[in-house]
C-alpha cells in the first residue's frame, strides 16, 4: 500500500480530495484547485486565496513554509539555517515556522550532512555555486564532483564507511584503508604520463564493479578525498625503474608539503605478505617505488 494511504483514505472519504473515476493517483502533484480546496477546510476562503495568489508550484519546502506561515499568521521566529541565507524570499517564514536552530557550532570551514560537504562561508552561511579552490560547490550547497552518480556513490561510502566527523586525517585516512581494502585488481585502462580527465570515469568503474587497476584505485581515493575536502589531485605518471604506466594521489597540506597517496601499491605488497605504508608519504620517502610524475 502507498505510504500515504492511512492519511487519504480519510480525507478522500470526507471529499476534502476530489476523485478521478475513483482513483486518488497519489503520485500526481497537487493542483492549486485541489491545494485550496484542502486548505479551505482548515482557514477561511480569503486568507486561503490571499496566500495562493503567489504561491508557486510545485511547492518547493521554502515555498510551504511562506504558505504556512502566512496561513498561521506568523512573520519571524528564531530558528535559524545556514542554508537559507538572510536575504532570501523564504528565510523570514522558515524562521518562524522552524521552532529552534541547530547547533551549527562555530560555522566556519566544512560541515559533512549524511555524506555531503557543505562549507560555511564568513557569515555562517554555506556556500553556493562556487569554487573553493579545485572544488566546487553547487546550487544546493554540496561539493560535486560534477558526475551525480559518482557524488552518490561517494556519499554512500562516507556515510557506511568513513563517518567523517571529529579529526579530518584521521577521516582521511579511514577512506584510504576503505579502497586499499574493499577492492581486487583487474587490468584495465592505462593512460599517457599527465593525462587527465578520467578520474571520474574510473572511480565510478572501481565503485560499481569492485575491481579495477591502479587507475582506478587512485580515482577512488581521489573522489572520496575531495568530498572530504582535500584538495586531491590525480596523477598518471610512472613507477619503478622499468618506468611502468602508474597513478596516485597527490594531496598538499597546510605544511606546504604535497604528499603521496597509494592504495593500490599498499594492497598489492600486502596480498605477498609485504606491509608497507603507502599513506601520506614524501616524494623522498616513495623513492623506494621511484616515482616520476613528468
Amino acid at each position: 500500500a502507498a505510504a500515504c494511504y492511512k492519511a487519504a483514505s480519510p480525507l478522500a472519504a470526507a471529499d476534502y480530495f476530489p476523485l478521478a473515476e475513483g482513483k486518488f493517483y497519489p503520485d500526481v502533484p497537487i493542483a492549486l484547485g485541489d491545494l485550496a480546496a484542502l486548505l479551505e477546510q482548515i482557514f477561511p476562503v480569503t486568507a486561503v486565496d490571499a496566500a495562493l495568489s503567489h504561491c508557486e508550484l510545485p511547492l518547493t519546502r521554502g515555498g510551504a513554509a511562506m504558505l504556512f506561515a502566512e496561513l498561521l499568521g506568523l512573520q519571524s521566529g528564531e530558528a535559524d539555517y545556514p542554508d537559507v541565507p538572510r536575504d532570501h524570499p523564504c528565510y523570514a517564514a522558515v524562521s518562524a515556522l522552524g521552532g529552534g536552530s541547530r547547533d551549527w557550532g562555530s560555522r566556519q570551514g566544512f560541515l559533512h550532512l549524511n555524506g555531503r560537504l557543505f562549507c560555511f562561508d564568513e557569515n555562517g552561511y554555506f556556500i553556493k555555486d562556487t569554487d573553493l579552490g579545485s572544488l566546487h560547490f553547487g546550487s544546493d550547497g554540496a561539493y560535486t564532483s560534477g558526475d551525480e552518480l559518482l557524488d552518490a556513490m561517494v556519499a554512500k561510502v562516507l556515510r557506511n564507511k568513513v563517518e567523517p566527523v571529529g579529526d579530518r586525517e584521521e577521516a582521511l585516512k579511514k577512506a584510504y584503508l576503505y579502497v586499499r581494502d574493499s577492492f581486487l585488481y583487474l587490468r584495465r585502462n592505462y593512460y599517457e604520463v599527465g593525462e587527465t580527465g578520467w578520474e571520474i570515469d574510473e572511480a565510478r568503474t572501481m565503485m560499481e564493479t569492485g575491481k579495477g587497476n591502479c587507475y582506478n584505485f587512485t580515482g577512488t581515493f581521489w573522489a572520496l578525498a575531495r568530498a572530504l575536502g582535500y584538495d586531491a589531485k590525480c596523477v598518471s605518471g610512472l613507477v619503478g625503474h622499468e618506468a611502468d604506466p602508474h597513478s596516485w594521489v597527490e594531496i598538499p597540506f597546510e605544511d606546504g608539503v604535497t604528499y603521496i597517496f597509494d592504495p593500490e601499491t599498499e594492497m598489492s605488497y600486502r596480498l605477498k605478505d609485504q606491509y608497507f605504508n603507502c599513506f601520506k608519504m614524501t616524494y623522498e620517502e616513495g623513492q623506494f617505488w621511484t616515482y616520476y610524475r613528468g
